[in-house]
């Protein structure tokens, strides 16, 4: 099993064998949940301002239960992104302050 921090032997084909630190990179996938942002604020808006805390995977509105009877979006959006830094749980999006919402 290959370790996830640490160091480990990497052996080369010329024999050699050194040691190789091993560390995570970025903080991973999260899914974040956007609140307050009116829909009216287009997805690549919102795209723009998250690029600052790492690269949106996907991002998709969140919609009422079904039982409900309508296919209806309750304003709630929610982003996939692979973060290099923490968001912020408030973020200014096209003069709107956002709640952003997420497991650390």
């Amino acid at each position: 099993m290959t370790a996830i921090q640490g160091q480990e032997d990497f052996p080369h084909e010329n024999g050699e064998i050194p040691k190789v630190r091993i560390e995570t990179v970025g903080l991973g996938m999260r899914q974040a949940r956007v609140a307050n942002l009116p829909l009216e604020v287009e997805d690549k808006t919102l795209k723009l301002t998250l690029g600052a805390f790492g690269e949106t995977r996907d991002l998709q509105q969140e919609m009422w239960p079904n039982a409900y009877n309508y296919r209806v979006s309750n304003g709630v959006r929610v982003v996939s992104t692979s973060l290099v830094k923490n968001i912020f749980s408030h973020v200014v999006v096209a003069g709107y302050r956002t709640l952003i919402a997420y497991e650390v």
